[in-house]
């Protein structure tokens, strides 16, 4: 009898091992599935992505270079370039101080209205501010 010389728990050379192939619980009909579902997921995720770059931004841009489009404000965003609360935006709009178009239900103000109506409020606080010639020739 020939003399066994392989460690315990080592296999010899000429034991026949049986293959090995890894045990998959996911059926190959359901991984296609599931590999389908993942691309449509990911299909989506690309597309909430692109809309979302192309919606209005939350804050308030100067207008775009190109004529072709009009830069409206919505009242937040008026708001907060004006620094006024919700509530006053909205009275200043009912009482046509700040310049607006209601469209559907909804204010929208036009960047170039915005700023004719700002500059026109700036000369009229200066003039205002400054003395006259007149009550200056008066007191002297």
């Amino acid at each position: 009898m020939p003399q066994d010389t392989t460690l315990l728990g080592e296999r010899s050379s000429s034991a026949v091992t049986p293959s090995t192939a890894p045990i998959d619980p996911v059926p190959a009909g359901l991984r296609d599935d599931v590999a389908d579902l993942l691309a449509r997921v990911l299909e989506l995720q690309n597309k909430i992505v692109a809309q979302k770059e192309d919606a209005q931004p939350a804050q308030a841009q100067p207008p775009p270079n190109d004529d072709a489009s009009v830069r409206v404000y919505t009242v937040s965003e008026v708001a907060k370039l004006l620094r006024l609360g919700l509530s006053r935006t909205y009275q200043h709009l009912q009482e046509g101080l700040i310049p607006a178009l209601k469209i559907g239900g909804r204010w929208l103000i036009p960047h170039q209205a915005l700023v004719r109506f700002l500059e026109d409020r700036l000369r009229a606080e200066q003039k205002d501010r400054r003395p006259d010639a007149t009550s200056r020739d008066a007191e002297a």
